[in-house]
């Protein structure tokens, strides 16, 4: 799992990044928007980027997978 918090440049997190993550099967990209307020889980990488994402807005909740399993409160990211 890669744990990110957007930079300076928050296009090179949310694209390049992310597919670069996929294209080498990191099963788990979270990625906390700062400029967004969105929180993202990008999961199940599959030819050169992710099939699945969760996306909550900061203050909601995200689910994260096994082998992790437990739910992210992204209340304080508010």
């Amino acid at each position: 799992m890669v744990f990110e918090i957007t930079g300076t440049d928050p296009r090179r997190d949310r694209e390049p990044k992310r597919l670069g993550y996929a294209a080498a099967d990191v099963p788990c990209y979270l990625l906390v928007d700062r400029s967004e307020k969105w929180v993202t889980l990008f999961t199940s990488p599959e030819n050169g980027d992710y099939s699945v994402l969760t996306k909550v807005k900061f203050g909601g909740n995200i689910d994260l997978p096994a082998p992790f399993s437990f739910t992210l409160d992204t209340a304080p990211l508010r």
